[in-house]
């Protein structure tokens, strides 16, 4: 099978002190990306001047400050291959990310989404607490280690840009209602960095709120459908 062509997706808001590394390891992939497509979503700080940074190499898109969701949705109406992937600006590849992730597909060509395992690495900065992660890699539902066939993607719409947190649990949701397949891929593609400054993703309350909006749109769309099958019978 020729090489699985793939849109990296990189949305950043304030994200200047480690969106360089983010997109270095996208750079140093032995299987590089055809596009990697780093949006900002409205930053204050020095993102723009990193971005500048990377010249050709990268293509970047600015958009006012509408939330990741909205950021990811830009990159992916801007995507051109047929598979994509996104990566938070303070998360990593390995060098063999997209390597492993094509393997996958390769070893079924059929499959919607390759997910591959995540690691964690808490910053000593972090005081606040995590939930048990049992020491060692996970399949998580994290955007940084799940390989999408675009189409997919595009008949969901996207991502919900209402929720601002949640939202990868939502899509992933939806991902699997409308039946797409998803291959798990036994290797770890991603290290996710936790540390101080993402305090949001720390927050437990926010967090519960977001995946409870998620559960409440799930049951509603399902009383909905049973609602319209009702009416036709």
């Amino acid at each position: 099978m020729n090489r699985v062509a793939v849109s990296a997706v990189v949305p950043v808001y304030n994200g200047a002190a480690r969106l360089g590394a983010a997109v270095d390891s996208i750079l140093s992939q032995r299987r590089p990306p055809s596009e990697i497509i780093v949006v900002d979503d409205g930053s204050s700080d020095d993102t723009p001047a990193v971005i500048a940074g990377f010249g050709g190499r990268i293509i970047a898109l600015r958009q006012r400050n509408r939330g990741a969701s909205a950021a990811r949705n830009a990159g992916l109406v801007r995507a051109t291959a047929p598979f994509v992937i996104f990566l938070d600006a303070d998360d990593l590849w390995l060098p063999t990310t997209l390597e492993e992730l094509g393997r996958g597909l390769e070893a079924d060509p059929a499959v919607d989404a390759v997910w591959g395992l995540t690691e964690r690495v808490v910053s000593t900065d972090v005081t606040a607490k995590l939930e048990d992660w049992h020491g060692r890699p996970q399949w998580t539902i994290a955007l940084g280690s799940i390989l999408f066939r675009r189409a997919a993607l595009g008949a969901l719409g996207g991502l919900d840009e209402t929720l601002r947190c949640g939202e990868d649990f939502d899509l992933m949701v939806r991902f699997t209602e409308r039946g797409f397949s998803i291959l798990r891929h036994p290797a770890v593609v991603h290290i996710r960095q936790v540390h101080g400054e993402n305090n949001f993703a720390l927050d437990e309350t926010a967090m519960r709120e977001g995946h409870f909006r998620v559960i409440a749109k799930t049951f509603a769309r399902h009383r909905s459908r049973r609602l319209a099958k009702a009416t036709r019978s």
